[in-house]
């Protein structure tokens, strides 16, 4: 339910564009494009329906970001992506939200694009967040500001499962060293068991982690160098969310550090 003020302040702009469209004598117009007087139910019905788009808005519009460079100090901060409005997309207002989503949206000029971030199964679901991931909120406040702003309870895999919050504290942007040893680390035992390596399988799974998280960390390491091979390291990242999507269960940090450099390098 929306709160009251909200309510009066979306029937005031929708009263205001209603309001503008009639005394401009062109929205009512006959087929020649010659004026019509407009009935009180008319403009009754103009408004509601600018109301019931306005009303859509909150739950369905997009925001628009575009790379901006200052030209003035190209040494320090020189790119930054700026938020220059909202967009309504009959397609992208269809996809539902997950706290632990599949997509991220970019736009890049005039077009809108989502981008996997994720293992996505054949036949799954394709979800995006919306504004609500469950590294940045614990259930509890995700599920009552969706509630709030979108009036839905949501039921991913992340709410269900109560995934716990990683936030600063989990110094999520630092290095750690390349040893990597976690406590939270734990390998999914349903994967292991079902394929017939036994545990010369497991064996084979936890080396493998090894070496695909101190590749992951050398690659991040390496970023700010010159002659660092940008096509390599998304490889890299791929195949740390794909592995970890396949065998770890979440939340881990690596696996949302991987995350978060693939969509610095989509953007």
């Amino acid at each position: 339910k929306r709160n009251t003020y909200e309510l009066y302040q979306y029937c005031c702009w929708a009263y205001i564009i209603a309001e503008l469209l009639v005394k401009n004598n062109k929205f009512f117009v006959n087929e020649f494009g010659e004026s019509l007087a407009s009935s009180e139910a008319d403009i009754i019905f103009l408004g509601s329906v600018v109301l019931k788009h306005i009303l859509g808005i909150s739950a369905n519009s997009i925001g628009l970001e575009e790379l901006q460079v200052n030209i003035s100090n190209p040494q320090q901060d020189s790119f930054k992506h700026q938020k220059i409005g909202s967009g309504l997309f009959p397609v992208f207002s269809l996809f539902n939200h997950s706290c632990n989503p599949s997509t991220q949206f970019f736009t890049y000029g005039n077009m809108g694009i989502f981008r996997a971030i994720r293992m996505i199964p054949a036949g799954s679901e394709v979800s995006f967040s919306y504004g609500m991931s469950y590294f940045h909120k614990n259930v509890t406040e995700r599920i009552s500001n969706l509630q709030s702003y979108y009036h839905f309870t949501c039921t991913c895999e992340a709410c269900e499962n109560d995934w716990k919050v990683i936030n600063s504290d989990n110094n999520i942007y630092e290095l750690p060293k390349l040893h990597y040893t976690p406590p939270s680390f734990q390998t999914k035992m349903v994967d292991i068991e079902v394929l017939p390596f036994g545990a010369h399988y497991r064996e084979m799974i936890e080396i493998r982690l090894k070496e695909l998280v101190k590749r992951f960390y050398d690659s991040m390491d390496n970023l700010h160098h010159q002659t660092v091979d940008l096509g390599s390291c998304v490889d890299t990242l791929i195949e740390v969310i794909d592995f970890f999507d396949r065998f770890v269960i979440l939340p881990d940090i690596t696996y949302v550090r991987a995350q978060a450099h693939l969509v610095k390098y989509y953007k």
